[in-house]
């Protein structure tokens, strides 16, 4: 609801409403609404804070309670927020749910100019559980070691209403652990290991970090770095004759090398080969 407060001035206005992105698509800018239908926004959101009328300004906060983003559902959201002129600054942003924890310090949003620029410093994704990501109305339970501690994500540029623009850097860290019932390298490739002899132990990284650049809407591998299985007794490393990435719809293409500090090295011609979705990978020998 929007109510006029004595305690603003002039033509002031409270404003508490739900925010259902979908149907405010005829009142957005073409650059956002393209940027809403990509990320899946619907319901769950509210905005409170106060309007001015007079150069039509929004100073409030946003927030969010088992919302609606992609094709999964979030337990919250909260972030404050700006407008005025078609241009928006959220600050003190952060998303937590049992599958991750976001954070964003500060961010801004441009739809004066067309499209929807969008520009920050530093933003972060902790603790992402893909198999815990729920989709609306379910909720998984824990069935994998397989944990992306952090993502960094640094001076992220471009326009939302073209994902393939946006540019930017940052780094993935990982922690995994080694089990057969769990962990997907077993899923076709456990009858291989065992008729080769192979200790299953050297094929799982448990620790790691993947460095990447955005472009071409997609998350570009350049490096794995301080990779290694169990007890480091295996060092892996990306093959860099194929690219290695994850693009903005979840698909992963990520081809792996590895060398081992044990006697038999002939397993360092394999190539551990990661494709599917974040939500369902799948990892082959080849």
């Amino acid at each position: 609801m929007i109510l006029p407060s004595s305690e603003l001035q002039g033509s002031d206005f409270k404003l508490e409403a739900g925010l259902n992105l979908q149907k405010m698509k005829p009142l957005l800018a073409p650059g956002a609404v393209e940027f809403v239908e990509r990320m899946g926004f619907c319901k769950g959101l509210e905005v409170a804070g106060s309007i001015t009328t007079e150069g039509l300004s929004f100073e409030g906060i946003i927030k969010g309670t088992d919302f609606d983003f992609l094709d999964y559902s979030l337990a919250s959201l909260f972030g404050k927020l700006y407008y005025q002129d078609g241009k928006v600054t959220l600050s003190d942003f952060s998303v937590a749910d049992r599958a991750l924890i976001v954070n964003c310090p500060l961010a801004f949003f441009d739809t004066s100019v067309g499209g929807c620029l969008f520009d920050t410093k530093k933003f972060e994704v902790e603790s992402l559980r893909p198999c815990l990501l729920s989709s609306k109305g379910e909720r998984k339970k824990l069935s994998s070691p397989f944990m992306l501690e952090k993502i960094d994500f640094q001076n992220v540029h471009g326009d939302l209403a073209d994902l393939d623009s946006l540019q930017g850097s940052g780094y993935i860290s990982f922690v995994n652990s080694f089990d057969t019932e769990t962990n997907p390298v077993f899923g076709m490739a456990k009858e291989i290991i065992g008729r080769i002899g192979l200790d299953p132990v050297l094929m799982v990284p448990v620790v790691g970090r993947l460095d990447f650049q955005l472009g071409g809407g997609k998350m570009n591998f350049t490096k794995m770095v301080d990779t290694y299985s169990d007890q480091q007794r295996s060092y892996f490393f990306l093959w860099h004759k194929t690219p290695s990435y994850i693009d903005f719809d979840g698909n992963v293409n990520i081809d792996i090398r590895m060398k081992q500090y044990v006697l038999f090295k002939f397993t360092e011609l394999f190539i551990i080969s990661v494709d599917g979705t974040i939500g369902n990978p799948q990892v082959h020998l080849k």
